[in-house]
């Protein structure tokens, strides 16, 4: 696991800094990739206890596994972080055309 203030300090955000729909996405990736990286040393560190054919087969396995787990979390993370622009591209329009109303509203007034 990772806590936030880990997932701040590994995209490089400060305490103070606002986190939007696309950081949080972003904090969300760090999170996950860092948790996963984690969990492949401990896997190749007990592998590397095991010693002979057993810790070859297991580096193999921990390598082919390690491969699928990156390129789903890197797809989730793409994913993820594409969902967010296009939410907060949504909200932008949506508070725009709110502004553009109530100008327009003013103006008749």
């Amino acid at each position: 696991c990772v806590t936030a203030a880990e997932a701040r300090e590994l995209v490089g955000l400060s305490d103070e800094q606002h986190v939007g729909r696309v950081l949080a996405a972003k904090l969300l990736s760090a999170a996950r990739e860092s948790s996963l990286q984690m969990a492949m040393e401990k896997a190749a560190a007990k592998a590397l206890k095991l010693g002979g054919l057993a810790a070859e087969k297991a580096a193999i396995d921990l390598a082919a596994a390690e491969a699928s787990k990156v390129a789903v979390v890197k797809a989730e993370a793409m994913a993820r972080e594409a969902a967010a622009w296009k939410a907060e591209a949504g909200a932008g329009d949506a508070a725009l055309s709110t502004a553009k109303a109530l100008a327009k509203e003013r103006a008749e007034a």
